[in-house]
């Protein structure tokens, strides 16, 4: 019996030891919320992705030493950056049909990257990497992504076509010192950040270099005051960065987006013209540019990425326009000599710390309109004169930052509404007298983040009795 039980020990122990050793990752070692895996806590060798999620979060596996094997379910369509970086032993990666983005280094010090001799090595619709040597290379019909840093140095490619390419990442032809000639389809809709720098195609191309939709990959000129030209439609990310040369820029109504540190850097930039149809302001795209006094956005936009503005140390005035414009965190950090901040109707959301550390701020005009408001947008900002209505998201929010003041169009600061205020407003208007912070955002009594004449007539009607004042109270 001694002998029988022992044996049963023996096989079990070897039965659970096999099953430990094949063994698939567990739901619960999944971290995935909204759809999105946002980490990984398991141990398993062959790891089968959920079949609810439909994007991998940047480092979600980064590191992960015991995966050997990953399925990738139809429903995924995105993997970020470094989400499988070093994962050692990594050497198979299956399924994933859909999958029409991958960021950067996503499968880098793999062997399933390193140890791949196939000419194109894909995932989905994505190319991962090019092993390739041909001169003239022409990418497979089905790919729309160009993953970043797959052709990284490759210097024997001299020419490329592709025919469905909707997406170039950050890096991805980065010295191909060979390329002289690129022909993509006029529906790219996206360059990353130097996706062509150190090829002689880019160096070739003119001043304003774009490919696809409109995108400018880089300004080549060397002119101090840049008019960019009509047929731009997306600034790419970093095309200016770091331009000791520039003093102004005109961006055109035909661009609708800003690409992230696009005029990151540049100290000299003084003055900025952004016209209307401008959508998005992507992250730092103008951070630490430190010369940069006033900003004024149009009424087309939706999004300050964080940090937008971040450090721009001479920053005196901003007026911000927009169509459900939403102000990201840090958008307006560290803008040390910031005084006054006008907000139209139509921005809806000021996330938190998005104008912190401003310290010189004295006065901010924000409309009833605006109704998310973090109670840390103005966190380390001395006590500013709120200007608002009685009833607003911003006073009941930031009465603890500010002295709150519900007088609008009172320009001469004595707390009542007279002619007197219609006529001061007029002579600044016609730059007879001048106005300080506080007296800029009292006039804004229509909050479209302008003192203009607009406010003087409604003034006006409101002392004539044909425009009910309680309205702007």
């Amino acid at each position: 019996m001694k002998k029988i039980i022992a044996l049963f020990i023996v096989i079990l122990v070897f039965v659970c030891t096999f099953i430990s050793i094949t063994v698939t990752s567990a739901s619960s070692d999944f971290v995935i919320k909204d759809g999105v895996l946002t980490s990984y806590k398991g141990t398993a060798a062959d790891v089968v992705i959920p079949s609810s999620v439909y994007k991998i979060a940047p480092k979600a596996f980064e590191g992960n030493t015991s995966i050997q094997s990953v399925t990738f379910s139809e429903n995924l369509y995105s993997i970020g950056d470094k989400a499988f970086y070093s994962c050692t032993s990594l050497k198979t990666v299956e399924g994933g049909k859909n999958i029409s983005y991958s960021g950067a280094y996503a499968f880098a010090s793999t062997k399933f990257l390193n140890s791949s001799t196939v000419e194109f090595l894909t995932l989905g619709s994505c190319i991962l990497w090019y092993n390739g040597t041909s001169s003239d290379v022409v990418l497979p019909d089905n790919i729309t992504c160009v993953s970043p840093y797959a052709f990284l140095r490759c210097t024997t490619m001299k020419s490329l076509k592709g025919a469905s390419v909707c997406i170039v990442g950050e890096g991805a032809f980065y010295e191909c010192t060979s390329l002289t000639s690129v022909s993509l389809p006029n529906n790219l809709f996206y360059a990353g950040a130097y996706a062509f720098e150190g090829t002689p195609y880019l160096e070739n191309s003119g001043e304003f270099p774009t490919l696809g939709d409109g995108i400018l990959l880089k300004y080549n000129g060397n002119s101090s005051k840049v008019t960019i030209p009509n047929s731009v439609r997306q600034i790419s990310s970093r095309s200016f960065y770091d331009n000791k040369k520039i003093v102004s820029v005109d961006i055109p109504a035909s661009v609708f987006s800003i690409g992230k540190q696009a005029f990151a850097e540049c100290s000299d930039l003084s003055s900025i013209k952004l016209n209307n149809g401008l959508i998005m302001i992507d992250e730092e795209a103008f951070a630490n540019c430190k010369s940069l006094t006033s900003v004024s956005t149009p009424e087309s936009l939706r999004n300050i990425a964080k940090g937008a503005f971040i450090n721009c140390t001479s920053l005196e005035n901003v007026s911000l326009k927009g169509n459900s414009l939403v102000i990201s965190y840090a958008a307006f950090a560290y803008c040390k000599k910031l005084q006054y901040a006008l907000f139209s109707s139509g921005v809806e959301k000021l996330e938190d710390n998005s104008f912190s550390d401003c310290s010189s701020l004295e006065a901010v005009s924000i409309s009833a309109k605006t109704t998310d408001i973090s109670k840390s947008a103005f966190n380390a900002c001395p006590k500013f004169t709120l200007y608002t209505l009685k009833n607003s998201t911003a006073k009941a929010v930031l009465s603890d930052n500010a002295v709150v003041n519900t007088v609008k169009g009172d320009c001469d600061l004595d707390n009542e509404l007279t002619i007197v205020d219609a006529t001061r407003l007029q002579r600044y208007l016609a730059k007879m007298n001048t106005f300080d912070s506080y007296q800029i955002c009292a006039a804004d009594i229509d909050y479209n983040a302008e003192a203009d004449i607009t406010d003087v007539t409604i003034i006006q009607r409101i002392l004539a009795k044909i425009i009910d004042i309680s309205e702007f109270e």
